[in-house]
């Protein structure tokens, strides 16, 4: 997956902006996030180059991941490309330094299918693009996007727009990854 802006930039009125930091290393190895549990807000283990990331439904059913970061704009423009398909709670984060309108998500140059969900600055989720096949080049591009978090297939299907996104741990929080 690449994302790219399809229109012309432009920050959402009142959108926090937030420092450009030194991005993190995309090289990192498999991830363990635990199963599942709605009694704990505890979120997954994850190596030192990922973070963790808790997808929450009205439901109150947590998913856990641990995301590679994409944060600069070569990470953002080749995304999946090359990557090995991810593994069970397995994830990219792609982060833009606003939340900006006209996002599109691509999976072309991608040798896996992916689910792709699109997230507001305050971690609501606003769309999800699901089972986006194998290398296909179509753009699928959505307003009012901060993150595209996107996972294996089929992995976000208890997740639905207006459900939420959490980011980390308070290290998260210090870095400037924040919502909800």
């Amino acid at each position: 997956m690449a994302a790219r802006i399809a229109k012309p930039v432009r920050a959402r009125p009142g959108a926090p902006l937030f420092p450009a930091l030194a991005a993190l290393s995309l090289l990192g190895g498999g991830c363990s996030a635990p199963a599942s549990d709605a009694d704990t807000d505890a979120g997954p283990r994850c190596p030192a180059e990922t973070l963790p990331v808790q997808l929450a439904s009205a439901a109150a059913t947590l998913v856990d991941f641990c995301a590679e970061l994409a944060r600069t704009e070569d990470e953002r423009r080749r995304g999946l490309r090359g990557h090995a398909p991810l593994a069970a709670g397995e994830a990219m984060l792609i982060e833009f330094p606003f939340e900006l309108d006209g996002i599109c998500v691509v999976n072309d140059g991608v040798s896996f299918s992916i689910d792709a969900l699109m997230v507001a600055g305050d971690g609501t989720v606003v769309a999800i693009e699901s089972e986006i096949p194998a290398d296909d080049p179509s753009a699928r591009c959505h307003d009012g996007v901060r993150w595209i978090f996107e996972t294996a297939a089929g992995a976000s299907a208890p997740i639905g727009p207006g459900d939420s996104m959490r980011i980390g741990d308070d290290s998260a929080a210090d870095a400037g990854l924040s919502a909800r």
